[in-house]
């Protein structure tokens, strides 16, 4: 049973090859509503720039945790774009992401962590 734990991560996401798999889809709607958001102009230019900057970070040539390491650096990648996104998120007024969130039909498949209370 201790065995079956220590695979997983990230409510049940399984690491390594498997989990960056089942992260695709999550990257993708991510992706979707971080693109319209992008687009629209009650985003500030500072939560632009950040998003911009963050996803420079995860696609450029630096490599915080190499993949030599063994499962989280396969993996590393996806969670950080997860991360940048979630950022990105917090900076953008609550109605707005919810707004696109409904036009995109998210409802249930995205969340916003870090809410500003």
């Amino acid at each position: 049973m201790a065995k079956k734990q220590r695979e997983r991560l990230l409510n049940g996401i399984p690491l390594g090859f498997t989990g960056a798999i089942r992260l695709l889809p999550l990257v993708w709607r991510y992706g979707q509503l971080s693109y319209h958001l992008l687009r629209d102009s009650r985003v500030s230019w500072g939560a632009k720039v950040s998003l911009v900057t963050g996803l420079a970070l995860v696609f450029g040539p630096w490599d915080l945790l190499p993949a030599s390491l063994p499962v989280i650096g396969e993996i590393s990648d996806f969670l950080l774009l997860l991360v940048v996104v979630q950022i990105f998120l917090h900076f953008v007024p609550q109605p707005v992401v919810d707004e696109h969130i409904e036009r995109l039909g998210l409802h249930g498949q995205v969340r916003v962590l870090l809410r500003a209370e």
